[in-house]
């Protein structure tokens, strides 16, 4: 992994907190920043297992590794769907854009988790609203991506 380009794509995606289309400036929106874009992915199933082993002290190593697997599905079933979902709706310039903030944002917010889950145990309410927090910030981050924000 190129460690500054994966900082600056994180930094991006930060800004994308902020109701803001220049945020997408920030990212590198070439065929090359779109696959780099899926560098995302350890980041996004290292802090989702780390917040699972802290979370569970008896958890079992192929719990881990199932939870990692479904992790990586999930990570990149955004993408997939995106391609026939941007494409029916005459949007497919807006798809590449779209799934490289998606892709940093979805990583930001896991590896936020994972750096709560390190420290005291917090309320579920806390947990609430920071949930709550990430799905404005993942709406904020699609909506500035396809040029809607």
């Amino acid at each position: 992994m190129a460690l500054p380009r994966t900082l600056a794509a994180f930094v991006a995606a930060a800004q994308l907190t902020l109701p803001d289309r220049r945020a997408m400036a920030l990212f590198d929106l070439s065929e090359a920043g779109f696959w780099h874009s899926f560098q995302a992915l350890p980041w996004y199933v290292g802090a989702l297992a780390l917040t699972t082993l802290l979370g569970a002290p008896q958890v079992a190593l192929s719990d881990v590794v199932l939870d990692a697997l479904f992790d990586v599905v999930d990570f990149l079933a955004f993408p997939l769907l995106m391609i026939p979902v941007t494409r029916s709706l005459g949007l497919g310039e807006v798809y590449a854009p779209l799934v490289v903030a998606t892709n940093w944002a979805t990583a930001l917010s896991a590896v936020l988790i994972g750096s709560l889950a390190l420290g005291p145990a917090l309320p579920n309410l806390v947990w609430d609203a920071v949930v709550i927090g990430l799905l404005a910030y993942q709406w904020n981050a699609i909506r500035i991506a396809m040029g809607t924000g």
